[in-house]
């Protein structure tokens, strides 16, 4: 695989994130093809030379053939008890058994506890039933530049230019 194409590309990337210009985006993509392509055909010459290497001398064609035919795992079908078999085969039945799956694993959680309710109602109705004391007049503009001027502001003291 030619590595000057991947550094070209991560070259014109960085200019791209730079200086968002359309033509440097425009370099970006096509050296991002240019790479795609070559590594495509740098993976099939590789498969094409791993075919036509294997001989009979050195057992390369049984070690081939076995990795070729080795088993590989099983996917398993999706089951759903809607159906006879357990077993989803068409991707309508495939749909349903994800649905049931997700609204069995995302129901709410049923946590009812009736001593710590009645506790929580009782104390909300209390909180609500006592006298809150309420402001009665309105805050003239007057009496909050007051209050801003009489707030101590802790600045830090500073003497010749040192902070203490």
């Amino acid at each position: 695989m030619p590595k000057c194409t991947k550094s070209v590309r991560n070259r014109a990337r960085k200019n791209w994130h730079l200086t968002p210009d359309p033509q440097s985006k425009q370099l970006y993509t096509n050296a991002q093809s240019k790479l795609r392509n070559s590594i495509k055909k740098f993976k099939q010459d590789s498969w094409n030379y791993k075919l036509q290497k294997p001989t009979t001398e050195d057992n390369s064609v049984w070690r081939t053939t076995s990795s070729l035919n080795k088993k590989r795992i099983a996917i398993h079908h999706l089951t759903n008890p809607d159906y006879a078999n357990n077993k989803a085969v068409t991707n309508h039945q495939n749909a349903e058994a994800l649905a049931t799956a997700y609204q069995d694993q995302f129901k709410d959680n049923d946590i009812q506890d009736s001593i710590t309710n009645d506790l929580v109602y009782s104390k909300i109705n209390s909180f609500n039933n006592t006298c809150h004391p309420v402001i009665s007049h309105s805050i003239n503009p007057s009496e909050i530049i007051q209050l801003i001027k009489d707030t101590k502001i802790n600045k830090a003291q500073v003497k010749h230019n040192v902070i203490i």
